[in-house]
């Protein structure tokens, strides 16, 4: 299964060496697209190429279908008149791949993306279409119906921005709970405590790696490059776990991968998790920017009828600090989204 930072691999690889049209207008959409796709991940400043490549692909559309568009940006079919060879493939494919990538956010330093392809691939674009014919090629290039909804969109934008501001806050906590301030300790408690760690040493220990572990991830979610897309080979597949999820994140991917890539699948917007709504989706982008971030692992999540609440002999604390959850749920906590229902039915 292919994942997203192979992907971006190739477009960055394919930008880089290969040769596209030299076309007045091609030009300078190819340029700005190598100074957008940078190997630590995509470029803010550099976002408005993407519009430029949607417009330039528009304008040669001349049948009113994106294939010929694209076609044109890739300079050259290829020395095969009836499939597309290797190095068209992987030329179109990028190309393709640009084309349904989207900045999400406008606020600051704020770096949030979305790659929606359509929904009827289940590859990614550059490995889509080398030996293919061109009429199968032109049909998959004028696709327009994408994975992502524009309502969809909207509402991941809201909830990384949500995110970024949980993450910002439960730092500030446990940052108040080392200087001895605040009300903070009961919520480092509530969610990572167990009886052996209850004491002032203890809970400085546990303050301490949640502080700096909130602060890169308070970093990563306002100011660093997170892409969100899915992984188009799973689509549909209803015995694959990770297509059945909310959504997946290579544990560790940001210093293994050099970006920062959360995968949104079948059930993100389902809200059948004890948190619904907006709530629920921060909740879930926390969740999996802390494996993307500290590599962390899911050991126990909300919904789990053995709960959170640490115990020594049964979730312990240096378990909870390893799960996932723990860290979303203290973040939520921390901004004051989780009620007492709901708080006590995840803690047990």
């Amino acid at each position: 299964m292919k994942l997203f930072s192979d992907a971006y691999t190739d477009a960055r690889t394919c930008l880089a060496s290969a040769t596209f049209s030299s076309e007045k207008g091609w030009d300078g959409v190819i340029k700005g697209l190598r100074s957008l796709v940078r190997q630590d991940g995509l470029v803010k400043s550099k976002s408005g190429s993407l519009g430029d490549l949607r417009k330039r692909i528009k304008s040669d559309s001349k049948s009113g279908k994106e294939c010929d568009g694209i076609i044109a940006g890739a300079g050259a079919w290829g020395s095969n008149g009836a499939v597309a060879d290797d190095a068209t493939a992987k030329k179109l494919g990028t190309l393709k791949l640009l084309r349904h990538t989207y900045s999400l956010t406008s606020r600051g330093s704020h770096q949030v993306w979305i790659v929606s392809t359509p929904a009827a691939m289940r590859e990614w674009p550059a490995d889509a279409y080398s030996g293919k014919s061109l009429l199968t090629v032109k049909d998959s290039l004028s696709d327009l119906s994408e994975q992502f909804s524009s309502e969809a969109k909207k509402n991941l934008s809201k909830a990384t921005q949500e995110g970024g501001a949980w993450c910002h806050k439960a730092m500030i906590v446990a940052g108040a709970c080392l200087k001895g301030k605040g009300k903070g300790i009961e919520i480092i408690k509530r969610w990572f405590a167990d009886e052996d760690n209850q004491g002032e040493a203890e809970l400085a220990a546990i303050a301490t790696k949640l502080n700096a572990g909130f602060k890169k991830l308070a970093g990563a979610m306002n100011k660093g490059h997170v892409i969100l897309t899915d992984v188009p080979a799973i689509r549909g597949d209803t015995t694959n776990r990770i297509w059945l999820s909310e959504a997946a994140a290579a544990p560790g991917s940001a210093a293994t991968d050099g970006i920062r890539v959360v995968y949104i699948e079948s059930a993100f917007f389902a809200d059948q998790n004890v948190l619904s709504g907006k709530k629920n989706w921060t909740r879930i982008l926390v969740h999996e920017m802390t494996h993307v971030e500290l590599a962390t692992a899911d050991v126990r999540y909300a919904h789990d009828s053995l709960g959170m609440k640490p115990e020594k002999n049964n979730f312990s604390t240096a378990t909870c600090l390893t799960n996932a959850e723990s860290w979303a749920f203290f973040a939520a906590d921390c901004a004051g989204a989780v009620d007492v229902g709901i708080r006590n039915s995840v803690l047990k």
